[in-house]
C-alpha cells in the first residue's frame, strides 16, 4: 500500500507554503472567479488539503494537522497577496491611496457601510490629486481633460457592471462590457429615447404627473403633511412601468454570482422577474395604441410582424427590468433633490414659480408643452444643478482597457521612444500614465461637480445662475469675480458610447413636475456671464459635467429623463405652494 512520503516538520511546512504561492500566481496569471465553483473548490480547499497532508505524521491526530496545515495555508497565501499589492511590482505601485485600499476592497466597502463613501472618496483626491488608487486593482481619475479618453469606445465598462448582471440571463444594456454586444443593444435604445420618441412619449409623462398632482391635492385638501420623496417614487416607477410593462454589489462583481445560487436570497428577483415576463408577454399580444418604449424594443410597425423568439423575449425582459429599475430610481432621486435645494433657497423657488407662471400662465393651461419646457433657461438651470451637487449616480461610472486590444497613448507627446505597445500587451495610455489592461478606472461625477477647477465660486453650494453663462469659458465679471463654468467635466448621466440613454425622457420627467419651492443652492452660476456673484471669480467648465456619463456607453435614456424631470417639476411648481413639514430641519 503506497504513502505519502515523510517529510520532516520544516519542509512539510514549506511544502504548505509554496502549494499558496502556487494559488497566489494562478490567481494573478488566470480570471479565476470565487463564484465559479470547481476552479474554487480545486485552489481553496483541495490545494491546502493536499498540502496539509504532509503534516499528519508530526501531529497527534489528522484533524490537528489539517487545523494546522489550512492555518499556514492561509496565512501564506494573505501574506502573499499582501504583499504582492503593496509592492513596487504591482501595476499600479505609482498611484498613490490609502494602504488598505491597495490591500483590498472592502476597506471602501466600510466606507459605503458608514454612509461616508462620498466624503471619503473626495477627500482622497484632494489629499492625492486626479489619480488616486482605490482598490488593489481599481484607480479612481477626476480629470475632466481626459475624459474623452477614459471614455472612448476602447475602454469598455468595468468589472463593477458584472455584478449588475444575472448569470443565468442575458445581461441588460448598462450591464453588457463587450463593445459589440452593447452597440447592437444600443441602437434600439437610441432610437426609443431620441428626442422625436419622447415627444411620443408626452402624452404619457403629463398622465401620470396629472395623476400626481391629484392625489398630492386631495392630501393638501385634507392637511395632511405630504412625503414627497415617496410620492415622486411612486411617480417614476409607475411611469417607467407605463413605458417599459443595490449598490455594494458594484464592488464585489463576483459576490452576486454566488448569492444568486442561495434559494431564499434570490426570492425578491424572482418575484420581479415573473412581474417583468408577465408584463413583457401582455404588453406583446395586445399591442399598443401609443408608441412606448417598448414599442421601439419589439420593433412594432416593421414589416416583419412575425411573433418574437424565446431569446428575444429574454432579452425584452431584461431591458424592462433595466427600464422600470434604472428609469424610476435616478429620476425620483433627482426629482427629490430638487425639491429639497429650492425649498432651502426661497430666492430660487420664487425664481422658478415667476418663470413657470410666464411661460404658463395659470388658468392658461397646464405645463405639458415639451417644447416650450425644454426653453425654460431657469427650470433647466435649477435640474443641471441638482444633477451637479448630487449627481443621480455620483460614483458609478466605470471603464477599464478593452482585454487583448493593445494599449493606446492619447496625444503624440506622451508616446515613449514614439512606439506604440505591442498588439494584445493590453493597457492603454491616458495622458502620460499607462493603465494595465484588466485594470477599474472609477469616473467620479460627484468629485468632478464639487472641484472648484471646474465649477466655482461655491461649487458645494446651490447656484443654478452658474448654468445661465453662454460658454465654457473662465469669465471675469464686473466686480472681478472668476467664474469657473466648465461643461465637460457635467456628467450627470454618464457620457460616451454607452451614457444614459433615457437622459431626455428624465428631463422631461422633471419638467413637469417642477413649481413654486423655496442657503448655498445658487441656479444662477447656469446664467448668464454678466450675474453678479459676490467678489469670486466664476469657473464654469461644461465637460466636467457629467450627470448622465459620457462616451460611447453613455445614459441612453437621457432625453427621457430629462423630459420627465421638466415635466413634474413645473406642473407643481404651478399647482402648488410647497414648505418643508413644521419641526422639519433640513440642516439635520
Amino acid at each position: 500500500m503506497s504513502s505519502l512520503p515523510i517529510l520532516d516538520l520544516r519542509d512539510a511546512y514549506l511544502f504548505v507554503v509554496a502549494g499558496a504561492l502556487i494559488v497566489h500566481l494562478i490567481y494573478m496569471k488566470s480570471e479565476v472567479q470565487p463564484s465559479s465553483y470547481f476552479p474554487t473548490l480545486v485552489l481553496l480547499i483541495a490545494t491546502p488539503f493536499l498540502c496539509s497532508s504532509f503534516l499528519i505524521a508530526h501531529f497527534a491526530s489528522a484533524t490537528t494537522a489539517y487545523l494546522a496545515g489550512f492555518a499556514m495555508f492561509y496565512a501564506s497565501l494573505l501574506t502573499s497577496i499582501a504583499c504582492y499589492r503593496l509592492s513596487a511590482w504591482h501595476p499600479l505601485a505609482k498611484y498613490l491611496g490609502p494602504v488598505l485600499a491597495k490591500l483590498s476592497k472592502f476597506w471602501i466597502l466600510y466606507m459605503i457601510w458608514k454612509g461616508k463613501q462620498l466624503d471619503v472618496v473626495t477627500g482622497l483626491h484632494k489629499k492625492y490629486g486626479t489619480h488616486v488608487r482605490l482598490g488593489p486593482n481599481e484607480l479612481s481619475i477626476a480629470d475632466a481633460d481626459l475624459l474623452p479618453a477614459l471614455l472612448a469606445p476602447d475602454m469598455p465598462r468595468g468589472p463593477m457592471w458584472d455584478g449588475r448582471r444575472n448569470p443565468d440571463a442575458e445581461p441588460n444594456l448598462i450591464a453588457t462590457r463587450s463593445r459589440e454586444d452593447h452597440a447592437r443593444k444600443r441602437v434600439a435604445w437610441t432610437h426609443a429615447f431620441s428626442t422625436a420618441s419622447v415627444r411620443e412619449y408626452q402624452p404619457a409623462i403629463a398622465r401620470r404627473a396629472g395623476q400626481l398632482a391629484e392625489e398630492l391635492e386631495k392630501r393638501a385638501l385634507a392637511g395632511e403633511t405630504v412625503d414627497l420623496v415617496n410620492w415622486m417614487i411612486c411617480f417614476a416607477f409607475d411611469f417607467m412601468g407605463d413605458m417599459a410593462v443595490i449598490a455594494w454589489q458594484m464592488h464585489i462583481p463576483w459576490a452576486t454570482r454566488l448569492l444568486l445560487k442561495i434559494p431564499f436570497a434570490t426570492e425578491a428577483v424572482v418575484k420581479f422577474r415573473n412581474f417583468t415576463i408577465q408584463c413583457a408577454k401582455q404588453r406583446q399580444e395586445k399591442g399598443s395604441s401609443a408608441k412606448d418604449l417598448f414599442y421601439h424594443l419589439i420593433g412594432e410597425g416593421k414589416e416583419d410582424d412575425s411573433k418574437m423568439t424565446q431569446a428575444q423575449l429574454n432579452e425584452l425582459v431584461v431591458s424592462g427590468e433595466l427600464a422600470i429599475v434604472a428609469g424610476s430610481d435616478t429620476t425620483s432621486t433627482t426629482l427629490s433633490g430638487v425639491f429639497f435645494y429650492l425649498l432651502t433657497h426661497p430666492e430660487c423657488y420664487d425664481r422658478l414659480r415667476k418663470e413657470v407662471d410666464t411661460v404658463f400662465p395659470p388658468g392658461e393651461g397646464e405645463p405639458f408643452d415639451g417644447a416650450r419646457l425644454a426653453e425654460m433657461k431657469y427650470l433647466n438651470a435649477v435640474i443641471n444643478e441638482t444633477l451637479r451637487i448630487q449627481p443621480a449616480v455620483p460614483t458609478a461610472i466605470q471603464r477599464s482597457p478593452e482585454k487583448g486590444a493593445g494599449g493606446k497613448w492619447i496625444g503624440k507627446d506622451y508616446i515613449p521612444e514614439g512606439r506604440a505597445p505591442e498588439k494584445g500587451t493590453g493597457g492603454k495610455w491616458i495622458g502620460k500614465d499607462y493603465i494595465p489592461e484588466g485594470t477599474a478606472v472609477n469616473i467620479p461625477p460627484y468629485v468632478l461637480h464639487h472641484n472648484p477647477k471646474y465649477f466655482s465660486p461655491a461649487p458645494d453650494s446651490f447656484m443654478p445662475e452658474r448654468w445661465l453663462q453662454n460658454s465654457n469659458s473662465e469669465k471675469m465679471l464686473s466686480n472681478n469675480e472668476k467664474v469657473a463654468h466648465y461643461y465637460p467635466a457635467f456628467i450627470p448621466f454618464s457620457a460616451g458610447h454607452a451614457n444614459c440613454a433615457g437622459k431626455n425622457l428624465a428631463m422631461a420627467e422633471m419638467r413637469v413636475y417642477f413649481s413654486p419651492m423655496p442657503d448655498s443652492f445658487m441656479p444662477e452660476r447656469w446664467l448668464n456671464s454678466e450675474k453678479t456673484l459676490g467678489s469670486e471669480k466664476v469657473v464654469h467648465y461644461y465637460p466636467a459635467f457629467i450627470p448622465f456619463s459620457a462616451g460611447h456607453a453613455n445614459c441612453a435614456g437621457k432625453n427621457l429623463a430629462m423630459a420627465e424631470m421638466r415635466v413634474v417639476t413645473a406642473l407643481l411648481m404651478q399647482k402648488f405652494d410647497i414648505r418643508f413639514a413644521p419641526g422639519y430641519d433640513p440642516a439635520r
